[in-house]
C-alpha cells in the first residue's frame, strides 16, 4: 500500500499591515516586482530572506486569493 502525502497549505508569516499594503497596490495594477521595491524601499521585514521579490509578493497574492476589482463601465 502506497502512502499518500498530504499537501498542508503554509501561512506565509507577515503582518496584517502589510498585507494590506500589497493588496491596495495589486488592486491600482502595480507589478509584482513593483510592490517589492516599494517594501525594500520602506524596509519592510519580507517573511524570508533578506529582501521582498516579485516570487515573494505572488506567493502573499495567492495565499490571500487576491483579485483585481475591474472598474463598472
Amino acid at each position: 500500500m502506497q502512502e499518500e502525502l498530504l499537501k498542508v497549505p503554509t501561512r506565509i508569516n507577515i503582518t496584517e499591515e502589510t498585507v494590506t499594503q500589497i493588496h491596495d497596490l495589486f488592486q491600482v495594477n502595480r507589478t509584482q516586482k513593483d510592490i517589492a521595491d516599494a517594501l525594500n524601499k520602506e524596509q519592510i521585514k519580507p517573511p524570508k530572506g533578506r529582501v521582498w521579490t516579485s516570487s515573494k509578493v505572488g506567493a502573499v497574492i495567492k495565499e490571500r486569493g487576491f483579485k483585481k476589482i475591474k472598474p463598472k463601465k
